[in-house]
């Protein structure tokens, strides 16, 4: 019970009240494919909602990550980020693997 009032009070500490994590900044509309595929989705199902018309997948959203020179129809990964390292994704794996030995 002392250590969740000591971290309680470390919070309020860290982030008074009325402070938020961004600065106080406001939150504008994503304008990227990422934020208007989504956009899209949501407008869609609404309007079948509405027109009481079965849920059906969305239209393809873009990953957030994905880079804007390679096109849907490539394919491909881009050549900027890695993916065969020893990462947090291995570290869990073999986490995993681990427990049941």
């Amino acid at each position: 019970a002392a250590l969740c009032i000591l971290a309680a009070l470390v919070g309020r500490a860290v982030y008074p009240s009325g402070a938020v994590a961004g600065g106080g900044a406001a939150a504008s509309p994503a304008q990227d494919a990422f934020g208007q595929g989504l956009r899209e989705a949501y407008q869609q199902g609404y309007d079948d909602a509405l027109a009481g018309l079965d849920p059906r997948p969305p239209k393809y959203i873009p990953s957030p990550d994905a880079d804007p020179s390679v096109s849907a129809a490539g394919g491909g990964r881009s050549s900027g980020g890695g993916g065969g390292g020893f990462g947090v994704g291995s570290l869990l794996r073999y986490g995993m693997v681990a427990s049941y030995l």
